[in-house]
């Protein structure tokens, strides 16, 4: 099994601090996991706690920018087919470098406002997109991607009979095959 790596983020009233300290203990026999907060990091008792797990090869693709502040940033995702509905962002506190805040998807920006933490995410382009300080907030500090999923999308869609193996298993473990055409595969979940 790949090896994960995990941060822990304590959340309450709308914001959230990095727990820079704690245990973990896996059970593999049921996969669960068990966190085991320090002392210090007890202080105040949140209202949740936010965990977010990914590929320890993954772990430096989090980090997506570190925001300037001014009007109408965009930046790459450079992940290929981000699925929509999946997306979240935390965008880092000005003046708090372990504090965060959560950033709400939305359509555009014609509803937001200049104290909106909004931000566009266009799955076509592979973009995301910020206000312009008066329909949306800019951000200022680092952008950290918690929630993602790719999709393979069209390029799902094979012929029968195409698909001869399975990430992970040697050939001789199991037989796979599609007995008939993929269908229904589509882009990352909003038009952009």
């Amino acid at each position: 099994m790949p090896e994960r790596e995990n941060e822990l983020y304590a959340w309450s009233a709308g914001s959230c601090r990095r727990i820079l300290r704690f245990t973990k203990t896996p059970d593999f026999d049921t996969g669960v996991s068990e966190f085991q907060l320090e002392e210090e990091d007890c202080r105040e008792t949140p209202d949740e706690i936010l965990v977010v797990s990914c590929l320890a090869e993954d772990m430096d693709k989090r980090a997506l920018a570190c925001a300037d502040g001014f009007p109408n940033q965009e930046y790459n995702l450079d992940q290929g087919d981000t699925e929509y509905e999946s997306f979240q962002i935390l965008v880092q506190d000005t003046g708090n470098p372990l504090g965060y805040t959560l950033w709400t998807k939305v359509d555009d920006f014609s509803a937001s406002g200049p104290q909106d933490s909004h931000y566009v995410l266009d799955c076509r382009n592979q973009t995301l997109r910020f206000g312009d300080c008066i329909h949306g907030m800019a951000p200022q500090g680092e952008i950290l991607v918690i929630s993602m999923a790719r999709t393979v999308g069209r390029a799902g869609n094979v012929k029968a009979g195409k698909i001869d193996r399975f990430e992970g298993l040697e050939p001789e473990d199991m037989a796979v095959y599609n007995r008939s055409d993929g269908h229904g595969g589509m882009g990352g979940g909003n038009p952009g």
